[in-house]
């Protein structure tokens, strides 16, 4: 029973140390990547804003016609 306990303690300096190890296994994208992969989802953002806010001004028009027509 003592031992696992021992075994479900949370033991700091081996945890940095499987931390550690995993983080040298992932791959990293390149500076040329992630400034394209930035640039990309600034580009996407930059449309969908677009997007709707044309949206938004062709429904607001739609609506101030309908609106006008009772009075």
């Amino acid at each position: 029973m003592e031992t696992m306990e021992k075994s479900k303690k949370f033991r700091p300096v081996l945890y940095l140390q499987e931390a550690k190890s995993e983080l040298l296994k992932v791959h990293w994208p390149s500076k040329k990547d992630t400034l394209r992969y930035s640039l990309f989802i600034i580009g996407l953002s930059l449309g969908v804003a677009i997007y709707f806010s044309l949206l938004d001004w062709i429904f607001t028009l739609g609506f101030e016609a309908f609106i006008s027509l009772g009075n």
